[in-house]
């Protein structure tokens, strides 16, 4: 019985002529289930940062080690007098790439702070990320669940570190590298 379930989630499953089921039925299951999956972990990110003591709300002090020094500056998006002859707060300001002040001025637009914006950007870039995985994996396999498995993997790897969960600039290097793997393997 397992053995069934398993061909029929591979797509591998013969009907009554012999060929291997094709199409739709082998295309829809896995990719839902990743998206199933993207979405429950970001709601669960985002339970945990409103609702629960000790993370955004109820800890102001708690910040990811490499955003304290990108987010040094940030209070000049609001107030653009604040911190005057501040060194510090110039150099970060000068070493931040633009995009990186025009997103955080856009979160600005919102009511959110930058604080705010750093907790929020890497739930955004673990779903792109994730997203832009399964696509680069599933053009160059052409199988759904070698896709799921190697974009799992991809995430293990992304979320091993703090590349993207600092919120800083770097955090941007790897859904770039997958659009650009996207782009590269499907021209």
């Amino acid at each position: 019985m397992i053995e069934r379930i398993v061909r029929a989630l591979s797509g591998t499953e013969s009907d009554a002529g012999g060929d291997a089921t094709a199409g739709p039925a082998r295309w829809t299951l896995w990719p839902r289930i990743y998206a199933f999956g993207i979405a429950l972990a970001c709601a669960v990110f985002l339970y945990n940062m409103h609702f629960l003591p000790g993370t955004l709300d109820a800890s102001p002090w708690l910040i990811e080690d490499d955003a304290r020094q990108f987010l040094a500056w940030s209070a000049r998006i609001a107030d653009s007098t604040a911190m005057p002859g501040d060194m510090i707060a110039d150099y970060w300001q000068s070493v931040s790439p633009p995009a990186y002040h025009l997103l955080l001025w856009l979160f600005g637009l919102f009511g959110l702070s930058p604080r705010e914006a750093a907790a929020i950007v890497p739930v955004l870039l673990l779903a792109l990320s994730a997203g832009l995985a399964w696509k680069v994996a599933h053009t160059l396999t052409g199988n759904a669940m070698a896709a799921f498995v190697m974009a799992g993997l991809v995430m293990i790897s992304v979320t091993a570190g703090d590349t993207i969960t600092s919120a800083t600039p770097r955090a941007f290097a790897t859904p770039f590298f997958l659009l650009f793997l996207f782009g590269l393997i499907t021209d």
